[in-house]
């Protein structure tokens, strides 16, 4: 992969905690699909109050197609905060989707003044 050229992997790089992206989305899918079955909605009532076609909704709850607009809606629509509905989402160890962090120098610490 190209875009890795010159990245320093250390051991340090590859123990950090990241999120899997399709993991992510499944397991977030099928919370939001567990969500709408616990009040007893249908997939059709919440796409006439989302405004989505079927196939968009589906989407959704197989973790195809989220946006972070459909997150705050789905957020709203069920009553919960954000953290509710990602909570419990797990991170692995190792080089994970996104930034690896490898050009990213570790936090600074600063001292408070007295």
């Amino acid at each position: 992969m190209s875009f890795l050229r010159g990245i320093q992997f250390t051991h340090e790089t590859a123990l950090k905690m990241h999120y899997d992206y399709d993991d992510f989305t499944s397991v977030l899918g099928t919370r939001i699909k567990a969500l709408r079955k616990d009040r007893g909605w249908t997939q059709m009532q919440m796409t006439r109050d989302f405004g989505y076609y079927l196939s968009h909704w589906q989407n959704i709850e197989t973790g195809r197609k989220m946006s972070l607009e459909t997150l705050l809606r789905v957020a709203n629509t069920f009553d919960i905060t954000l953290d509710e509905l990602l909570h419990g989402i797990r991170r692995r160890m190792g080089v994970g989707f996104g930034s690896k962090g490898a050009h990213l120098s570790p936090p600074k610490t600063t001292a408070k003044k007295k």
